[in-house]
């Protein structure tokens, strides 16, 4: 039940892959709450009284969940935006960092959550090849508009940081248990991870994949199958049409900005977002300046036409976009608890988590991660699958609590009934 709750909240934060675009994006924030909230009350009904919480840097991220509420002040006093519309925007940030806390009291087995997530995946490799299919009145999600300048038409794929997720746990599973079936699923994850066409997700992904297989093997084998992988690597991906476009576009992009004496777009609004927006108000940099809501808001049309005018979206510079509303006292503990979490010693089978929060990190520089509710709830899910117990430990837990927990459902379901 634990573990299909989790998953019913992650296609939730979708809106369940969104047929024919039939759900809006408001209606996706507030399933995702909902669902989140759910699997909160379901957590708290249910839980073992005496087993404590697995140990995680705990006041951090209090002070992380403190700093998001205080920005909605900060909206209000700065830039004049009412509480109630900055509480509304603050609500798709706030909630998937709550995500974390929640899944570590309801405590999903990792051997059975792992088949949904799986299920989830494949769902979204056939998603992907529907809206390919029928493009451009793709079935599923908002509408596409024809990109070809990477050499592909560019289809966004759904759950694309789970699949990179789980393409790390499939590389640290064959690493550990050599079964051959893992090979299969690596080659699916490498082919959906070019053909997402995203440039620093290809390259952080592939190259901390890498880094992952090879950690096992001492260094002369090390230098010998990384060069023989490498050498094969190479021929094979500049080879392909995908790659030849991409390095053209970002040539292209080079050769304009050169020729126009004009700074990259990234940069440029990585400039604004951390440096000059913040010096109107040093309290800002503290602080941040709170959730911006674009249609409801003078402040919100303010940013919505700057962006739009000068090219500078969050979703590309999402660190930068979080330090623009939420401030240091907020992004400063949030690096602590990742760097934490990279830097915790784990068993053979948890390696893995290292570089995918590494990965998923190192991309919101230069993308959405923070920026899109689900890919930042897939970031608490690896947080939660680092501090959670082991199968074994949840296993003997369940096993003594079995009959607790039985009777604390049974009491959820009168409660929930009888409302």
């Amino acid at each position: 039940m634990r573990e299909l709750l989790v998953a019913f909240t992650l296609l939730a934060s979708t809106g369940f892959f969104n047929f024919h675009g039939a759900i809006s994006a408001p209606t996706k924030v507030v399933l995702m709450c909902f669902c989140i909230i759910l699997c909160g009350v379901y957590a708290w009904q249910t839980r073992d009284r005496e087993a404590p919480l697995p140990q995680f840097p705990r006041m951090a991220w209090i002070t992380v969940l403190a700093g998001m509420v205080i920005s909605i002040f900060m909206a209000f006093a700065i830039h004049g935006q009412p509480l109630p519309l900055t509480a509304v925007a603050t609500a798709s940030y706030l909630f998937p960092f709550l995500f974390f806390p929640i899944l570590l009291l309801l405590n999903p087995r990792p051997k059975i959550l792992f088949r949904y997530l799986f299920a989830i995946v494949g769902l979204s490799i056939l998603v992907y090849i529907v809206n390919t299919l029928t493009f451009p009145n793709n079935m599923f999600g908002d509408p596409i508009l024809e990109d070809l300048t990477r050499g592909i038409l560019r289809i966004p794929i759904p759950y694309f940081q789970l699949l990179i997720l789980l393409f790390f746990y499939a590389i640290n599973q064959f690493s550990v248990d050599r079964n051959r079936l893992w090979l299969i699923f690596i080659f699916i994850a490498i082919v959906m991870i070019l053909l997402s066409v995203i440039r620093q997700a290809i390259l952080l992904s592939l190259s901390l994949g890498f880094l992952l297989y090879m950690q096992k093997y001492v260094w002369y084998k090390k230098l010998l199958i990384g060069t023989v992988i490498a050498a094969i690597a190479i021929t094979i991906i500049t080879s392909l049409p995908i790659y030849k476009s991409m390095m053209e576009l970002s040539q292209q992009q080079y050769e304009d900005n050169t020729y126009d004496n004009k700074e990259d777009v990234r940069i440029g609004a990585w400039r604004y977002y951390a440096l000059e927006s913040q010096q109107e108000n040093p309290a800002t940099a503290v602080f941040g300046n709170g959730a911006f809501s674009l249609d409801n808001s003078a402040w919100g049309k303010e940013l919505y036409n700057f962006s739009e005018d000068y090219k500078y979206y969050t979703a590309d510079v999402s660190l930068a976009g979080f330090y623009f509303r939420f401030g240091l006292v907020t992004l400063v503990p949030l690096l602590y608890v990742i760097i934490s979490a990279v830097m915790k010693r784990k068993p053979p089978r948890k390696q893995y988590l290292s570089y995918f929060v590494a990965c998923i990190t190192l991309e919101s520089i230069a993308s959405g991660i923070f920026e899109y509710f689900f890919e930042t709830m897939i970031l608490m899910l690896a947080l939660y699958l680092i501090y959670c117990p082991d199968d074994e430990e949840s296993d003997a837990r369940d096993d003594e609590a079995g009959d607790t927990q039985s009777d604390n459902r049974l009491r959820f379901l009168r409660r929930f009934v009888t409302r």
